[in-house]
């Protein structure tokens, strides 16, 4: 019995405590008897019964000691699972108790948010469209949260639907819950997330032509920084796409909530390889435009009317497709100054009419907090260095 208890460590007793223990078990129903164990009755009926079978089963005192000790042990099982059980409706039991609204009284999220873009868009198939879930979808997410909370959100309208002055007051409390769940979850992440890395958002030809051969540097002057770069146009999906910078030509309306810092002017003209000066001047060229600014071939020679007309205006899809083009004597590329820069400083390219600026200006875009911090500001601090060596 000892060398019993030594093995099963919660039953830290003396072979008499655990004899207890059994009998207080079995009086319970909670172990079978001890015959039912194994006990062989003819050894309990004395003697006389023992002679009626000519070899009875016998157990010796360990095997039996075994047995009762592992009915014990799926007792005690028995028990700890039961404990597990109440501990957590218990917990589950204070958590109603100090939470301002039991977990039974706080509507599903789905149905909320079902309920909110339907009254915000106003119509149930926008909602659906909006939330990519089926128009039965949405309106049996809204019948339940009704049913939930007991009263009627919405009222036909003719063919439409009106809210109710409870669902009116849901929803403008949805709306301000809403709204302040999305700015806290993004500025955690943004808090939490990529503290060394940092997303720059940049016009495809500025980032082939400009941007791109100067990243060397500043991963020279900052190696601790992971620099991700994507290329785009036009106006900025900030928190779609996480994007951190951004830089773009101000040629479009900016949102309030938006901060810019100007970068340098656009200016335009016509850049081409030393062979063709000639052929421009003599108006024996080929015009090289981009399909983004269709008509800036006809707006920069109304400019300059002493500037003969080209043979023919050839289109690309983007502006360093022109300049690398005009580069390989191809024609004559109207191009922004900025993309044209280092060619012109190599030789490659000329520009003997010079270049005009458009009242347009490139710049840095970011939100959130007016003044840029940490990775974001040492970014911006680098790009008005490199503006500053070339401008």
């Amino acid at each position: 019995m000892k060398r019993v208890a030594r093995q099963v460590p919660m039953l830290a007793a003396s072979p008499a405590k655990l004899e207890a223990i059994v009998i207080r078990y079995r009086r319970q129903g909670s172990l079978r008897s001890v015959e039912a164990v194994g006990v062989g009755r003819q050894r309990l009926a004395g003697p006389a019964a023992q002679t009626e079978r000519p070899h009875p089963r016998r157990w010796s005192s360990r095997r039996q000691e075994y047995r009762l000790c592992t009915g014990h042990w799926f007792a005690w099982i028995n028990y700890a699972n039961k404990f597990q059980r109440e501990k957590r409706y218990f917990l589950r039991a204070i958590g109603d108790i100090t939470s301002p609204m039991k977990r039974s009284e706080v509507p599903s999220l789905d149905d909320l948010r079902a309920f909110e873009t339907t009254a915000r868009l106003g119509s149930v198939r926008l909602a659906a469209d909006s939330l990519a879930l089926t128009h039965g979808a949405v309106s049996r997410r809204i019948t339940k949260l009704s049913e939930d909370l007991g009263f009627k959100l919405f009222e036909k309208s003719g063919r439409g639907l009106r809210l109710t002055a409870a669902g009116e007051a849901l929803h403008l409390t949805l709306g301000r819950f809403f709204t302040e769940l999305a700015t806290t979850v993004e500025s955690l992440r943004a808090a939490n997330a990529r503290q060394n890395s940092l997303v720059l958002s940049c016009e495809p030809s500025v980032a082939m032509r400009w941007l791109i051969p100067r990243l060397a540097n500043f991963q020279a002057v900052h190696p601790d920084i992971a620099l991700h770069l994507s290329v785009a146009g036009g106006p900025v999906e900030f928190r779609r796409d996480r994007i951190d910078l951004a830089i773009r030509r101000l040629d479009f309306a900016l949102p309030d909530a938006w901060h810019v810092r100007r970068l340098f002017p656009e200016k335009v003209g016509p850049v081409m390889s030393p062979q063709l000066a000639s052929a421009f001047a003599s108006g024996e060229y080929i015009a090289l435009g981009s399909k983004t600014r269709p008509d800036a071939w006809s707006r920069w020679l109304s400019v300059h009317p002493s500037v003969r007309r080209p043979t023919e205006i050839r289109f690309y899809d983007h502006h360093f497709l022109i300049v690398e083009a005009a580069s390989a004597g191809l024609g004559v590329a109207l191009s922004p100054w900025v993309l044209a820069t280092d060619d012109i400083d190599r030789g490659r390219l000329i520009a003997p009419a010079g270049f005009d600026a458009d009242e347009s200006h490139y710049g840095l875009i970011w939100t959130g907090e007016p003044e840029l911090s940490g990775t974001a500001h040492h970014l911006a601090q680098w790009l008005q260095e490199q503006v500053q060596n070339f401008v």
